[in-house]
């Protein structure tokens, strides 16, 4: 007696099968995808509170700089012993002081941070754009890179600054800028992060 075989259960086991194996490789990618989209997510989550915390930082350092450098009168009070306890790393490359929007106190006073007084911060090449619009923003404004005097860059920071009128009204008196050394203050793992 002769068998004969039909291709027809064959090629539906094939075509079950090959079925079968093209949605286990679709839902193994998809997976691979959506792991590769969380790791991002957990990455750019991580720069944005590094960068948050940093920025926070130097905001609470302005503050202690207005509060402890700046009497009540308006007078500039101690600004260098102040400023350099608040130096406390390589990114902030100077703290300044600009009532009217003119630099006439600048810490640390070297020869490329000593070009800043005298800088118009309202109307000159140090973000004066910025400067207008903020004025008497309540947040912290970053403005940059710029170019500086001295032919470097860096990113200018302004806080509003407001005294004690003695009778419990604030009072602005200016936005004292901080310079960070740019490209230095941009976290080299960010770059990566991007990059990838």
């Amino acid at each position: 007696m002769v068998r004969f075989f039909t291709t027809r259960p064959f090629f539906g086991i094939l075509l079950l099968t090959l079925t079968v194996n093209l949605l286990l490789t679709w839902v193994l990618v998809d997976r691979k995808e959506q792991v590769e989209r969380i790791k991002l997510e957990s990455i750019a989550r991580a720069q944005r509170d590094a960068l948050h915390n940093e920025l926070q930082r130097l905001v609470y350092k302005v503050e202690a700089l207005g509060a402890l450098a700046v009497d009540r009168d308006g007078h500039i009070v101690e600004f260098e012993r102040v400023a350099a306890a608040l130096r406390d790393d390589s990114i902030v490359q100077a703290f300044a002081l600009a009532p009217d929007g003119i630099i006439n106190a600048v810490f640390p006073c070297d020869p490329a941070n000593s070009m800043l007084v005298g800088q118009d911060m309202l109307s000159g090449s140090l973000g004066s754009n910025e400067a207008v619009t903020a004025r008497h923003a309540p947040r912290l404004t970053l403005a940059g890179p710029v170019t500086l005097p001295n032919g470097g860059a860096a990113l200018v920071g302004r806080l509003s600054l407001y005294l004690n009128d003695g009778q419990g009204h604030a009072r602005y008196w200016a936005r004292p800028p901080f310079f960070c050394a740019f490209p230095r203050c941009w976290p080299p793992q960010t770059s990566i992060c991007l990059a990838t």
